[in-house]
């Protein structure tokens, strides 16, 4: 408990202290995140809910109100009730609309389209689909540069079918937290 009381009073004061920063990569830069993410899974998979997977993405942020980024999730969630597990993984693209770019805090709205593949642990049978994703997150530069922590909420519907020949709309809700780090040169 002592070391929560001393992280959060030290990230308040580096907040309190730091002078101003852009929270977003500059029009004209490119930029990739790492993030963890808590899973919410749709409770017809069977799935616990935990930290269980994670985002890799690559973006540009092509002007002062939009990004597009390709993204990579993973994840292994446990199934309830001692059964086997799976394994996630989705291939993406996002396209983002950022307000407040140049601010300390800025926040986003997403939309993005991807492919996945679900593998049952202990199963031949391997699940491959569509995915929609719809969301909201932000940016926090608590650095001298713009580099950014990174949060967001994703409601991702997929299309994946639980029986044979049945499609069967899935939702899951993704919850993330991580680090954008900006590079290359931003347009003059």
């Amino acid at each position: 408990m002592r070391t929560i009381i001393c992280v959060v009073a030290t990230t308040a004061i580096a907040f309190l202290g730091m002078q101003s920063a852009h929270a977003d990569v500059e029009a004209g830069q490119g930029y990739f995140s790492v993030m963890g993410s808590y899973i919410d899974d749709d409770s017809r998979r069977g799935l616990e809910d935990a930290i269980n997977g994670g985002q890799l993405g690559f973006g540009y942020a092509f002007n002062e109100a939009f990004n597009i980024e390709a993204m990579l999730s993973v994840a292994t969630p446990k199934a309830s009730g001692g059964q086997p597990g799976e394994e996630h993984t989705a291939l993406g693209l996002d396209f983002h609309w950022v307000f407040r770019r140049n601010e300390n805090f800025s926040p986003y709205l997403l939309a993005g389209l991807s492919t996945f593949n679900i593998d049952p642990s202990g199963s031949e049978r391997d699940m491959n689909g569509t995915a929609f994703s719809a969301g909201a997150g932000f940016f926090i530069s608590p650095f001298k540069s713009n580099v950014a922590i990174r949060g967001e909420f994703r409601r991702r519907m997929e299309n994946a079918s639980l029986d044979a020949g049945r499609w069967d709309g899935l939702r899951d809700n993704l919850f993330s937290l991580g680090l954008q780090i900006p590079f290359g040169p931003a347009t003059p």
